[in-house]
């Protein structure tokens, strides 16, 4: 099939680094044809470049074809996919773009970010504070979807340029902790490859990463100590804020902080992180 697009100037082959094989860019007919049909297309000749005659992959080229990867196999699972080229072609308004998107039909909308190379400083804190801004809610629209979830893609094993073994989970997650204002709930895809490409994904149950702020607020109220009252409510202080804790046959534990509206917890630790949670700035909410 491949042999016949090439044959008919439909894609442009085109050789990668280290033995990883050939890509196959669409080339103007093949955009046309494509577009013709009444899909929307353009021609890829122009990413990398040519040098002294022979054409150079783009710097990202192992990055991207992780993504490639990873959004393949959510296709395979019964995903809609959209790759960042296409993202950045529909959403111009948009500052910052994923690596790719997914979406079904129960109205899961990912985002997509990939890392397979050391990131810290300004890029490290965008991801943890783009990453904070999903799980509170704040998902951007993409392709005229709200973003629901946040899915950092990782490489089992990786290293950095010094040829050290990089923990992308834990440094993502001492990011995000430590510019999050409430916890933070995200999904971590860890990906296998056969030489460069992916071969398997395997995608972890939601986790939870634990906020700095809340945590330091939560060791406050504790080390004010949680007093009872007559009605078995418990209680602390923070400051002049008052937190308060319950349980009752009909809701299970519940949360506030002073007169304000009750929140839902799943169980007495977690209603008192949601505290924590409501002081430190963060929304709180229904937690677990």
């Amino acid at each position: 099939m491949v042999r016949g697009w090439i044959a008919r100037h439909l894609v442009i082959p085109r050789q990668l680094p280290d033995g990883a094989g050939r890509a196959l860019v669409l080339s103007a007919q093949g955009a046309k044809l494509l577009t013709e049909a009444g899909i929307e297309a353009q021609s890829g000749k122009d990413i990398g470049e040519i040098l002294d005659g022979r054409w150079q992959a783009p710097a990202t080229w192992r990055h991207d074809l992780i993504s490639a990867g990873v959004l393949a196999e959510l296709y395979a699972r019964g995903y809609q996919v959209s790759p960042e080229r296409e993202l950045r072609r529909l959403n111009g308004g948009l500052v910052k773009i994923p690596d790719g998107l997914a979406w079904n039909d129960q109205g899961i909308v990912l985002w997509l970010e990939t890392e397979n190379a050391r990131k810290s400083g300004a890029s490290m804190t965008a991801l943890a504070q783009t990453i904070c801004a999903i799980s509170a809610g704040g998902g951007a629209i993409l392709n005229g979807r709200k973003v629901t979830h946040a899915m950092v893609a990782f490489v089992d094993g990786a290293e950095d340029e010094r040829r050290y073994q990089l923990d992308h989970k834990k440094r993502g997650s001492n990011a995000i902790a430590l510019v999050a204002r409430q916890d933070v709930r995200l999904i971590w895809a860890k990906c296998s490859l056969l030489g460069c490409g992916v071969d398997a994904v395997v995608y972890e149950d939601p986790a939870m990463v634990a906020a700095d702020q809340v945590s330091q607020v939560l060791k406050r109220l504790n080390n004010v100590g949680w007093q009872v009252n007559e009605a078995g409510f418990y209680f602390s202080h923070y400051g002049e804020q008052i937190a308060t804790v319950w349980e009752d046959e009909v809701d299970g534990w519940s949360f506030a902080i002073d007169d304000a509206p009750a929140s839902l917890a799943g169980s007495k630790a977690l209603a008192m992180r949601g505290c924590a949670a409501v002081i430190s700035g963060g929304r709180g909410g229904n937690t677990g």
